[in-house]
């Protein structure tokens, strides 16, 4: 699943893929269960426009399993939606240990890295592909915020304190990063590449 054309970045991890379709599904449900309430307001508007003498003649017609289950089913699948995406900020938030920790200080107006062999970039991160990958990130000024949005990840980058990011992109390309924080004047300035290569390529 690469994601939809223009409506979505491309896809470079499992980890985006699944981010997708818990976006699509929860819009499918959503769809699903407002779709009838929209259908029947309309059609009964224009059903009744004119008005009808209401029939007080016979008691409602009641069906308690029915009117339970309008608010059982939704409920059951609403509850599905959340621990699925419970599962995945939980897993987000669990970094593997034996993951390659590249530092990350963020300064008006670039993102700078550092490598554990001591290589550093400007406005480019290079990973290698299918690896587990930390990121420790603090900022030097203002709040910023990476985004990665063919992870489908965004973290903030805090002043004073220490955030931390981890992936495993396992689809080499050329992708983009960004601030998602506004931090000042040349905020749309602060941009770069997210380099995904192969393993062998990024040990040389």
């Amino acid at each position: 699943m690469s994601g939809f054309p223009y409506l979505w970045p491309p896809q470079a991890s499992a980890y985006s893929a699944e981010v997708d379709r818990l976006g699509i599904g929860f819009t499918l449900l959503v769809v699903a269960l407002s779709a009838p309430v929209f259908a029947l307001t309309i059609a009964f508007a224009i059903r009744y426009r004119r008005g009808k003498p209401a029939n007080r003649r016979h008691p409602v017609n009641r069906n308690v399993w029915l009117e339970t289950s309008w608010a059982i089913v939704p409920f059951c699948l609403i509850l599905y939606f959340f621990v699925w995406s419970t599962g995945l900020f939980v897993d987000l938030r669990s970094p593997p240990a034996d993951a390659l920790d590249i530092a990350v200080v963020a300064k008006q107006w670039m993102w700078k890295f550092e490598h554990p062999g001591g290589q550093r970039e400007i406005d480019e991160l290079h990973v290698p592909a299918g690896q587990d990958v930390k990121l420790t990130m603090a900022s030097q000024d203002v709040i910023h915020s990476l985004f990665l949005p063919a992870l489908r990840l965004k973290q903030d980058a805090v002043p004073g304190r220490y955030t931390t990011l981890w992936f495993n992109a396992d689809r080499p390309g050329v992708y983009q990063l960004a601030c998602a924080e506004f931090c000042g004047a040349d905020h749309s300035e602060m941009v770069g590449r997210f380099v995904v290569m192969d393993p062998a390529d990024y040990a040389r």
